[in-house]
């Protein structure tokens, strides 16, 4: 986790981070804490479960929730403070990183899909997931248009944290 954060919040990669969890305010900023640390400061944006327009009582349950990254453009490009890049936010130069395709499923080729870090993954001292998604995202982050680039080459997650 260590090597992933220091790779995607190294200055010189110039990616803007921002969380989107479909849980709660106080469990996200629980899990950003913990996940993030040093590198909390960093992130351009926090959203949660507010920012996916669920209903008061779909906000309550346990219901499907997608992550519409025309939202997350919408107001990435109305913020224009001096500590934001100054760029046009679309489809071209966003990479959202979930584990659910029902989520990115608006902008399937904007998303990198992990596996989930279930308990198996935990206990394996051999899970090189965020290695590999380093590797896939040095091959991307040149590229003028991501969303082309995913849909073309796909992030495929090997298998290689099992013997």
């Amino acid at each position: 986790m260590e090597r992933f954060m220091k790779y995607i919040f190294d200055s010189s990669n110039s990616f803007a981070v921002m969380v989107w969890s479909s849980a709660q305010p106080k469990n996200v900023d629980k899990m950003i804490r913990v996940a993030f640390g040093q590198y909390e400061k960093k992130l351009v944006a926090r959203w949660t479960r507010k920012n996916l327009n669920l209903s008061d009582q779909d906000y309550y349950q346990k219901v499907e929730t997608i992550k519409d990254l025309e939202k997350v453009w919408r107001e990435l490009n109305k913020d224009k403070s001096s500590t934001f890049p100054q760029i046009v936010w679309d489809q071209t130069n966003t990479i959202l990183i979930d584990d659910s395709y029902v989520k990115a499923k608006l902008q399937p080729f904007n998303a990198i899909h992990l596996p989930d870090f279930d308990n198996e993954r935990c206990k394996s001292e051999k899970d090189r997931e965020l290695y590999n998604v380093i590797d896939y995202l040095r091959k991307i982050h040149n590229q003028s248009n991501v969303s082309a680039y995913i849909k073309n080459f796909p992030y495929i997650p090997p298998n290689d944290y099992k013997d």
